[in-house]
């Protein structure tokens, strides 16, 4: 199963989350790209990344903790327009 968490987009390069990472899947509405990363390194860009943490974060690891779907995939979909807020 893949969840695609449609938002402002994950770091996608977190220890519990690059195992769930779904191949080929993320997406950036705004300008095309498979560049499905926050545009804006702070706490406020930071919602799909706990969104994606809360849905399917690794287990087992000793980090963190266990998202309510661990076997689920990700996918990223960056749908919030980043105009003017860059």
């Amino acid at each position: 199963m893949t969840l695609a968490v449609a938002d402002r987009g994950i770091e996608l390069y977190l220890p519990d989350l690059a195992p769930r990472l779904a191949p080929s899947s993320h997406w950036n509405f705004n300008d095309g790209s498979t560049n499905a990363t926050p545009a804006i390194d702070s706490e406020s860009w930071a919602h799909g990344t706990s969104v994606a943490g809360l849905a399917a974060a690794e287990g087992n690891n000793g980090l963190g903790m266990v998202g309510v779907a661990p076997g689920a995939q990700l996918a990223s979909w960056v749908v919030f327009t980043t105009n003017g807020l860059l």
